[in-house]
């Protein structure tokens, strides 16, 4: 420090308000933080009315996912740590998968030509709009491995739970289905019948 302002200070007569004073010329200015948007609390998905405590630790978690931090979280024993975190970080997938495909589509739209009145050099705008376009090609690249790469989890995870479920339906209902005949409707419907939902049998036996 003391060398590259030399002209400035001496070693001896630097102190701490000169210093950080000749620090905040070299120091470049950051982005402003990224503004995170409350998440309804519907939108999480969770199976049931979420306690303060269960939407709470979810948003926190999403706001640490979207600006790309290091977090750690705590909460009591039985508060649905589990269920909190599988629904919150669901929830930030989904947008940010659909960030990328908004930011996709919005890439592959030309640029709007601008009527330029200005008396710059045609040539370094052309230059300026090449680079532009350069750009925006880049990044619709990455966007759409992303995105493929995406599809390509989403129809495997969706093949491998099809054919267990298929799997099951059929020795199930042998007598209804044959393997080959199942379609996906057959089998949403046939899902559909055996599944009836139960609320705990919350009954305390009198005399225990």
């Amino acid at each position: 420090m003391t060398n590259q302002i030399s002209s400035k200070f001496d070693d001896d007569d630097i102190n701490d308000d000169e210093l950080l004073a000749a620090c905040n010329d070299d120091i470049t200015t950051k982005k402003p933080a990224l503004t995170v948007p409350i998440v309804e609390i519907s939108s999480f998905g969770f199976p049931f009315e979420p306690y303060q405590i269960q939407v709470d630790f979810m948003r926190s978690l999403y706001s640490t996912l979207q600006q790309s931090k290091h977090g750690i979280f705590e909460s009591p024993t039985g508060t649905g740590k589990s269920l909190s975190i599988i629904c919150g970080s669901l929830r930030w997938l989904f947008d940010e998968i659909q960030s990328w495909k908004h930011e996709y589509e919005e890439l592959s739209k030309p640029i709007e030509s601008k009527n330029d009145s200005s008396s710059d050099d045609w040539l370094k705008r052309i230059m300026k709009r090449k680079e532009e376009e350069v750009i925006r090609e880049k990044r619709r690249d990455e966007l759409k491995v992303k995105i493929d790469l995406e599809d390509q989890y989403a129809n495997a995870s969706k093949n491998t739970l099809a054919a267990s479920i298929k799997k099951t339906m059929t020795n199930q209902r042998s007598s209804k289905f044959d393997d080959d005949d199942i379609n996906d409707d057959e089998l949403l419907a046939a899902c559909n019948d055996d599944i009836t939902t139960k609320k705990p049998d919350l009954t305390v036996p009198i005399g225990i």
